[in-house]
């Protein structure tokens, strides 16, 4: 949007118009608004828009129309994929791209996790040395001065 203020692009292309923006109102603004102010041509491929070949799709209803239909896929999508997640969760699986520290994602199935002995062990002693009363800043320099490998190292591995 910079660029379009200080006149340094006068066309944007999307692949969609579900690209450009996910709040029906605000496309249409920018398009039927900004984007004509600020003479810049919109071009949607997959849509079959071009503001400057055919500058009566812009107020026709097809982009309104397209919008609304457009918000309401994204959250209904949006909805499902939270369904699912809640599923699993349920159903005990583990849904993060990454174990947290002190596990391992199982190799037979990459929803459950198992312990990671060396690494437990590390969280035991985080875990005492902060019951004993240790202020986290003394905890991380006790590791570090110890070697013990972070967890951002240990997925880099």
């Amino acid at each position: 949007m910079a660029y379009i203020h200080a006149k340094k692009i006068n066309c944007v292309i999307v692949k969609h118009l579900s690209r450009l923006e996910r709040n029906y109102t605000d496309a249409g603004s920018l398009i039927e608004n900004l984007f004509v102010q600020m003479n810049v041509r919109f071009i949607s491929l997959g849509d079959n828009i071009d503001s400057y070949k055919n500058p009566h799709n812009i107020t026709s209803m097809i982009v309104p129309i397209t919008n609304v239909f457009n918000e309401n896929h994204c959250a209904q999508t949006s909805k499902k994929i939270r369904q699912v997640y809640d599923y699993k969760r349920r159903k005990g699986e583990y849904i993060g791209a990454f174990a947290p520290y002190g596990y391992t994602k199982d190799p037979e199935d990459t929803h459950s996790l198992i312990v990671d002995d060396e690494a437990a062990d590390t969280v035991k002693q985080i875990f005492k040395m902060f019951l004993d009363g240790k202020a986290k800043n003394a905890i991380a320099v006790y590791l570090n001065d110890h070697g013990v490998i972070s967890p951002a190292d240990l997925q880099a591995e």
